[in-house]
């Protein structure tokens, strides 16, 4: 019987071919990241940037009047009152914020969901305000420097859940619950 013994040669050319291989795969993978790269940079366009969400601002009335507004006061969004305010809260960020029609009505609110350290301080506001007398019992709700609305508090609002009404329409209401939750 004849036995077969590899050449030293066949193994070199064996070697050189996994090596020429092995380095065109390497390439291929560099110039294809390259491509896709240059590909996602230069023509796909870039995601806009995120629009951080409106700060909703829950202030005690201490006055509130017709306009022209003082230098302090802040108007409503129809610029048909004016509202002295005390020092409130500050809702960090709501978890969420809805616009829906009330039921059998055609009355447009905004539902927000208060996280639950912000549903604590809104319950105590709330408790506070509805020991007052008018117009010290209303609760300013301020959206981008506007009182969106100014209702009568008149027992504590445990929960954290808020429900603004006003004189919204759909699209109004759709607007301010996008912008508190960010959305632009």
């Amino acid at each position: 019987m004849a036995s077969h013994v590899p050449s030293p040669r066949r193994g070199r050319r064996t070697a050189l071919i996994v090596v020429i291989t092995a380095v065109s795969a390497v390439v291929f993978v560099v110039v294809m990241f390259a491509v896709i790269t240059v590909t996602v940079r230069y023509f796909v366009p870039p995601k806009p940037p995120a629009t951080p969400p409106a700060a909703l601002h829950l202030r005690p009335v201490l006055k509130a009047g017709p306009p022209p507004c003082d230098g302090t006061d802040l108007p409503d969004t129809e610029n048909t009152a004016c509202y002295g305010l005390d020092e409130g809260m500050t809702v960090g960020q709501a978890v969420q914020a809805k616009a829906g029609a009330l039921a059998d009505t055609d009355q447009w609110v905004i539902q927000v969901t208060l996280n639950p350290a912000d549903a604590a301080a809104f319950g105590e506001l709330t408790g506070r305000l509805a020991r007052e007398s008018s117009p010290r019992n209303q609760l300013a709700i301020v959206i981008d420097g506007k009182v969106v609305s100014a209702p009568v508090v008149e027992e504590p609002i445990p929960g954290g859940e808020v429900q603004i009404s006003g004189d919204f329409t759909r699209e109004t209401a759709t607007a301010y619950a996008r912008r508190l939750n960010g959305e632009s």
